[in-house]
């Protein structure tokens, strides 16, 4: 799951999705929502019914939430943020790990070298 269907479920779980139904939820679908949500305010009419709606609220929906988080994970922005920190996290693992031979075996754990596959020294 991408993190952003992590994230998108939990808004959709704190919504109202019941735990014991949780395999059930779909993330598509709730985002299908709040795209359909923004098609119906398109209009005047769909715009004050909207606004009625949600002008008394301290946050917003969290469908709305939700796509929200769906438009930033497809954009530029959020694709360097995550090309920088995989850069600065794989230069860290090299550094603590002392080179690349040792990273694709082995991950520095409190100063003790810990197999990445079990079996593997």
């Amino acid at each position: 799951m991408l993190p952003q269907e992590v994230v998108v479920s939990v808004l959709m779980k704190l919504a109202g999705g019941c735990p014991s139904l949780s395999d059930q939820l779909n993330v598509d679908a709730f985002l299908e929502q709040a795209r359909s949500y923004d098609k119906a305010s398109s209009s005047p009419v769909g715009w004050y019914i909207r606004n009625a709606q949600t002008r008394q609220l301290s946050h917003p929906l969290p469908v709305l939430r939700a796509r929200e988080i769906d438009e930033w994970s497809r954009s530029q922005e959020y694709r360097s943020l995550l090309q920088r920190a995989i850069q600065i996290g794989f230069s860290e693992l090299l550094v603590k790990a002392g080179g690349a031979s040792t990273l694709a075996r082995h991950v520095d754990i409190n100063q003790e070298k810990v197999p990445l596959v079990k079996g593997l020294q």
